[in-house]
């Protein structure tokens, strides 16, 4: 009697089915711990200083750069110029403006978030940094070597 030939794809497929058969500890997938990288440290007043002064610089540039596109543009208000001055531009354009304008809020905005980042930064600057290790110079002297050794960080 003659046996059907098998094609060599539906052999390996056999083979690959009973050696899974025969080990299933191969089968079984192994729990893998996933990468997590070592998580950065920022001390609090290097990241509030950071912070603060990003705050601050992003709400006063616009509104600076605003103020002088409109004052090169030909707008009538002598309160342009205004813009341009950090945290009192701000305040005297309130005072000056109308209170129906919506120029009012804009600039109240425009106050509490130069205000909010001026004081971060102003936080973060007064915060005491981390101990440092004072810069030591001393004199060093041995049978092979003569000179200065500096010791510290810098």
């Amino acid at each position: 009697m003659r046996t059907a030939s098998r094609s060599p794809a539906l052999a390996l497929a056999s083979l690959l089915l009973l050696s899974a058969l025969a080990h299933p500890a191969a089968l079984v997938a192994q729990s893998i711990e996933p990468y997590r990288p070592p998580p950065i440290e920022l001390e609090p007043k290097r990241a509030l200083t950071i912070t603060g002064v990003s705050v601050f610089v992003t709400s006063w540039l616009p509104n600076a750069g605003f103020g002088l596109v409109l004052s090169f543009g030909g707008a009538e208000s002598d309160l342009l110029g205004l813009m341009q001055i950090p945290v009192v531009g701000p305040i005297i354009g309130m005072a000056v403006l109308d209170w129906q304008d919506g120029w009012v809020i804009f600039q109240a905005s425009v106050l509490l978030t130069q205000c909010a980042g001026l004081a971060l930064w102003i936080t973060g600057l007064a915060l005491p940094g981390p101990e440092e290790q004072p810069v030591v110079i001393a004199p060093v002297a041995s049978p092979e070597l003569v000179g200065v050794a500096v010791r510290g960080s810098f």
